[in-house]
Order: structure tokens, then C-alpha cells, then sequence
């Protein structure tokens, strides 16, 4: 029985700890460097490489209360963003806050 609960409350414990997450939406550092002209299925939009690593990421539309008229290319900026639907070796997000 004492065995039983020791075992119990260990998985428990592991569940826990598995479950727990980063935070989606934190800021993260990035760069937008600019528009994608490319003419193919599944380019345009904005080109947003984040500085925690080597990926590019694509984006269609920036947040409302952005000012797209000040920002000019390459611009570096803070960004939460979430994970959108890949098309070949194109990855997409869609940006939910930007911040100069």
C-alpha cells in the first residue's frame, strides 16, 4: 500500500511537470526585413526572421494599431506571434502584438 502511494505520487508529480509550458506570448526579439516579392503560391506578405535563431517566418498582415507607414526595412522589433499552417518549405505565423 505505502508502495502504491510513493508510485502514485511520483507520476503525478511527472505529470505536473510535463504539462507546464513556456508562454506563448511573450515578446520575442525579431527583425522584419522586409516584403516578400517573390511570385509564387505560396509567397508575399512580410519576411520576419527572429533573432533566437536561423528561421525565417512569413507573415500577410501586421496586428491592428500597427503603423506600417513608419516602419521601415529592416526594421528591428519585438513581436508575439502564433504558429500558422506551413506551405513547402514556407513557415507562416500570425503576428498578435508588434512593438517598436
Amino acid at each position: 500500500m505505502f508502495l502504491m502511494k510513493k508510485v502514485f505520487s511520483i507520476l503525478l508529480l511527472a505529470i505536473a511537470f510535463c504539462s507546464c509550458h513556456k508562454n506563448r506570448n511573450a515578446y520575442i526579439h525579431a527583425t522584419i526585413t522586409g516584403q516578400d516579392f517573390r511570385k509564387c503560391l505560396c509567397c508575399g506578405g512580410y519576411i520576419l526572421k527572429l533573432d533566437n535563431g536561423d528561421s525565417s517566418y512569413l507573415f500577410f498582415s501586421f496586428p491592428a494599431n500597427t503603423y506600417i507607414d513608419t516602419l521601415h526595412f529592416p526594421q528591428s522589433v519585438y513581436v508575439s506571434y502564433i504558429a500558422a499552417d506551413s506551405c513547402g518549405p514556407f513557415r507562416f505565423i500570425t503576428l498578435t502584438s508588434v512593438v517598436q
